[in-house]
């Protein structure tokens, strides 16, 4: 049990004891507390840190302090009889197997089977995605996403009932909902801000972040069986008499709070690349918008039929801009990373690491600047302008942007480029992110000691370009879906990488627009064999 308070005397510099508070019990409570003077008690018990079970297979966490001093002020202990998971302990209290449970969220369908005492604690929800994923309000945000969320939790029931949209992944765990969304086998999982920032922390799960808060709080109850309902009146009196500084000092020793300065740069990483971000994504669509819709407003005096149809077309240009900007700036938290992690080490090179910052923040400008003119592709017949790319210069940079990301996980790059110029007939940014979000992809699915290979020839009147990686290849089932609109196969990337299922269709879209070739000719289990081919700019025009 936990010691009792402890004040001084005035007359004496030992402390003493403060005196337990009195339970105001009626003398049928009274009676049936000490005829079972042990109470059978169940828990959640990987549900740090309200309840856990420690090395020594005993009880510990914010909800058996509150116990002990329940057990106190009635006079009784609680026997713990342990499970394996939350299910099997709501499971055992329904069976008239367990007294009493902790930690547990209440709801009208619970109110049939348990009774319920005031709530102890209150704690916000939140939305957990991984750090290369947006920053989001409110669940909404998250239809037809994945959610990985433990089975028989209060807020797993909720999101089934209230967002039917949202694929639903039951886990045993609140750590194994974690570990989905940081290995990408889920999106997001959703629960107690407490517990969830607490598992972060001990597990390691470096890649994860605090998205978004829930719109409710999460309260948390002792049920018991409603069977036994002088043993509700008696916890829930007792629990009255726990003070404010009582709870304080339970929540200060559980509820992890960092007391060290924190690096600003560190600090406020997140918070600029969440502000920037949101920046380009306005320009993007202040641009998308106001040019597509000028545009189709003119050719069609349908205005509702060509709203509807521009919704649509913003969604999926969203979604290929958002894309193709996250690249880039995924590369630039990386190098943030390193920068500020090689001056704590004394491995200094920070020069080294800005500089490709620079590289990749001039590529973002790039990106969004190229919507602000005519796409040459899109221009049509009649007009003067060819355009022209050089893509040995356009690979070349491409890798070399690719650099750091390769050398992090030990991957060898081999570019055996070809034995002249070669001018395509092709817009430069385009084909710039048709072979950027190929070498991405090489980099993402190969493993660590993994090779790339570039290499580039005239076939014809073509320029062909390929590249080949030594990861898992495409399998035969998920070849059909290979340039498909969101489609994820079933690869996975090798470094917990983000894959959003959109950069080999944005490779097949812009490679139609520019009259060019694009397909794979890998075998499965040996690596995946791109080819892209562009039409050759005729000698005379160049």
């Amino acid at each position: 049990m936990s010691s009792p308070a402890e004040v001084v005397a005035e007359d004496s510099a030992e402390p003493v004891a403060a005196p337990v508070p009195e339970v105001p019990l009626t003398e049928e409570e009274s009676q049936w507390l000490r005829e079972h003077p042990t109470i059978i008690l169940g828990v959640d018990p990987h549900w740090a840190p309200f309840s856990l079970i420690n090395e020594e297979g005993e009880l510990e966490g914010i909800d058996n302090d509150y116990l002990k001093l329940i057990g106190e002020r009635l006079g009784v202990s609680f026997e713990l009889r342990k499970t394996s998971d939350w299910k099997e302990t709501y499971q055992a209290v329904l069976d008239d197997e367990l007294d009493i449970v902790s930690g547990v969220g209440r709801s009208p369908e619970r109110e049939e089977k348990l009774l319920f005492s005031p709530p102890y604690l209150s704690s916000p929800t939140a939305l957990v995605t991984r750090l290369d994923g947006p920053f989001f309000s409110d669940l909404d945000n998250f239809k037809r996403a994945k959610l990985a969320s433990p089975r028989g939790y209060i807020t797993t029931e909720r999101i089934k009932e209230d967002y039917p949209e949202i694929q639903v992944i039951e886990t045993s765990t609140v750590d194994e909902a974690l570990r989905m969304v940081s290995g990408g086998e889920a999106d997001f999982t959703f629960g107690n801000l407490a517990s969830q920032s607490q598992i972060i922390r001990d597990s390691g799960l470096t890649n994860l972040k605090i998205s978004g808060l829930g719109d409710f709080n999460f309260e948390l109850h002792f049920g018991v069986r409603r069977d036994l309902p002088l043993l509700h009146s008696a916890i829930t009196k007792a629990l009255a008499t726990i003070s404010a500084k009582e709870r304080a000092k339970i929540l200060a020793d559980w509820i992890y709070i960092p007391n060290e300065t924190p690096n600003p740069f560190i600090q406020h990483r997140n918070k600029i690349m969440f502000g920037g971000i949101l920046v380009a994504m306005g320009v993007v669509l202040f641009i998308f918008w106001n040019r597509r819709l000028a545009r189709e407003l003119v050719e069609r005096r349908r205005i509702e039929e060509e709203l509807l149809k521009l919704n649509e077309e913003k969604s999926r240009f969203m979604s290929m801009a958002a894309h193709d900007i996250n690249n880039p700036l995924t590369i630039i938290d990386m190098n943030c990373q390193l920068a500020t992690s090689g001056s704590r080490i004394g491995d200094d090179r920070s020069d080294e690491h800005f500089k490709d910052i620079q590289k990749h923040a001039r590529r973002i400008s790039q990106l969004i600047n190229s919507l602000l003119t005519t796409n040459p592709v899109e221009a049509g017949p009649g007009e003067p302008m060819v355009p022209v790319a050089d893509l040995q210069d356009i690979a070349g940079n491409v890798l070399d942007r690719y650099t750091h990301s390769a050398q992090a996980k030990d991957i060898t790059i081999h570019w055996i480029p070809p034995e002249r110029e070669m001018l395509v007939r092709a817009d430069p940014d385009r084909a710039m992110q048709v072979i950027e979000n190929l070498v991405s992809n090489a980099v993402k699915f190969s493993p660590p000691q993994g090779e790339i290979t570039l290499t580039s020839q005239v076939v014809g009147d073509s320029a062909r370009l390929e590249i080949v990686d030594t990861g898992p290849g495409i399998s035969e089932q998920d070849r059909p879906r290979l340039f498909g609109w969101f489609s994820r196969l079933s690869a996975l990337p090798t470094g917990k990488e983000a894959s959003h299922g959109l950069g080999l269709f944005i490779v097949k879209q812009l490679m139609d627009e520019m009259k060019g070739k694009v397909w794979e000719e890998g075998r499965p289990g040996e690596g995946a064999r791109f080819i892209v081919e562009f039409p050759l700019m005729d000698p005379e025009m160049s």
